[in-house]
């Protein structure tokens, strides 16, 4: 049910709007041109729509009938208008509609853009309402659940506390002080002592003097409503705080990566650059002989190989994080693309007394920007060498597959630990399997392959069916039958 039913007169507007709510959220949209259609759309797909966003003035209808079409169908609906007086507000929220914007520039689009993403997002969040008024608790529950939220009512701040220990999509809670008195102060107190390791969001609500605001938010509220108030400040405040834990828990995933990496990066660069470090003050004796200093020339040519090839996979990581890789695809051969890599790539596996045999269709063609597909194929074959014993053989084959362009590189390793399929393409990830003859993994391979196939429009994964090693299998179109622009799409 993740349909959003657009309800616009003006084709033109209907297709900008659908456009920007598609590509920013993955949301598919249908549009009605007029309340006859909306009609029919609603009838036909029952239950299939999570939000419709409506404009009051229609070819065949006007007031709020297209807004009691679509509350009669249960859907819920935010008004799209050019025009709203306190009568016309007053009725939409007593019919009971999610939010309403007006047509008067861009940042009204922008917000009913983000409107419809958070409501979207809203739907597996849970608000807790902590009021010992059983009236109160309605008007909570049936306001709060406009915006798409699952709202539960306690009456105690035991109950409350429970109710938070027991369900972990609770994001938000509400203390209402005026039927709680000053016990709404130590809740607030108790949710932050008891739920320290928790992104909860507490906003205090009362009606007297200002000194209860004071209290609230020395007890650790985050957020506080003066009585009376409208709905729509109720859900602004409710809204915000939702988009602020969403940052915040971003910025905990990034600050964990971050950490990540540097561990990742100090532990990796520590052994090569510390055998650069010896190596050199080996050299600079001058009574080293002759075949112990070239021993040591090729360590340090060696590990700075290894450094190299750690600094290149952050470096290729943070561009294409940043979006700012950018493919410059064409329909090309693969065949000789993939000897060119192979040949390049012999010099390792001659190293490792590891055979690279291929099974190779010369008549396959793929629409890939060289360069980057490369990339693919560099590190799915270093890959498969680092796990790969030694004297043991790699296979890379190149057939058609339903359309597709399909490249598959097999291993003769251990094959991926049962369980850990889905670490593979993550970033920084590390399986309990270590490279066979102590290479360097930087856990980062899987993932531009990963990112850059995705870009291509393709698909990556594991044969879970081969179990000779480790299969890993790859999809790229034939042609620019997408239709995505080849110069401007982002890694």
């Amino acid at each position: 049910m993740d349909k959003l039913l657009v309800i616009e007169d003006s084709q033109s507007f209907s297709a900008i709007l659908c456009s920007e709510i598609e590509s920013t959220y993955a949301i598919k949209t249908v549009p009605a041109y007029s309340h006859e259609e909306a009609e029919n759309i609603l009838r036909s797909n029952k239950g299939e729509f999570f939000l419709a966003t409506i404009d009051l003035n229609l070819p065949d209808a006007s007031g709020c009938q297209a807004v009691d079409l679509v509350l009669g169908y249960d859907v819920p609906g935010i008004v799209f208008t050019s025009e709203l007086n306190e009568e016309l507000r007053l009725t939409l929220l007593n019919k009971g509609v999610s939010d309403y914007v007006l047509k008067q520039g861009a940042y009204n689009i922008d917000y009913l853009i983000r409107i419809v993403g958070r409501l979207w997002r809203n739907r597996s969040l849970k608000v807790l309402v902590v009021s010992s008024d059983e009236a109160e608790g309605r008007w909570y529950k049936d306001n709060l659940s406009t915006q798409q939220v699952q709202v539960q009512c306690v009456d105690s701040p035991e109950q409350a506390l429970l109710a938070i220990r027991d369900n972990i999509n609770i994001y938000v809670v509400v203390v209402d002080y005026n039927v709680l008195g000053t016990s709404a102060y130590r809740l607030v107190s108790n949710i932050r002592n008891d739920f320290v390791d928790r992104d909860i969001r507490v906003i205090g609500v009362s009606s007297e003097d200002s000194s209860s605001s004071v209290h609230f938010l020395k007890s650790g509220a985050d957020d506080f409503l003066r009585r009376p108030f409208p709905p729509e400040e109720l859900f602004c405040l409710v809204n915000r705080n939702l988009d602020y834990l969403e940052h915040l828990q971003e910025f905990k995933r990034l600050s964990e990566q971050k950490q990540k990496l540097l561990g990742m990066v100090a532990h990796d660069v520590r052994g090569p650059v510390g055998n650069i470090v010896t190596a050199a003050k080996w050299l600079a004796d001058k009574d080293v002989p002759a075949e112990r200093q070239s021993e040591f020339i090729d360590l340090i040519a060696r590990s700075g190989v290894d450094v190299l090839e750690l600094l290149n996979s952050l470096l290729d990581m943070t561009a294409i994080s940043s979006g700012k890789v950018k493919l410059n695809c064409q329909k090309i051969p693969l065949a000789p693309l993939i000897r060119d890599r192979l040949t390049f790539l012999g010099i390792a596996a001659k190293a490792k007394d590891i055979e690279i045999s291929t099974f190779l269709k010369s008549d396959v063609e793929a629409y890939v920007d060289s360069k980057r597909f490369s990339q693919v194929i560099d590190n799915l074959v270093s890959n498969a060498l680092k796990f790969s014993s030694r004297g043991g053989h790699i296979l890379v084959e190149l057939c058609h597959s339903d359309g597709w362009s399909k490249l598959v590189v097999k291993d003769s390793g251990k094959g991926i630990p049962k369980g850990e399929e889905q670490y593979l393409f993550s970033d920084f990830s590390r399986l309990s399997t270590k490279p066979t003859d102590g290479e360097i993994s930087t856990g980062l391979g899987l993932s531009i392959c990963k990112s850059i196939v995705d870009a291509h429009h393709g698909e990556v994964y594991v044969d879970q069916d081969y179990q000779n090693g480790a299969a890993f299998v790859v999809l790229v179109p034939v042609s620019n039958s997408s239709g995505y622009d080849n110069m401007g799409e982002g890694v």
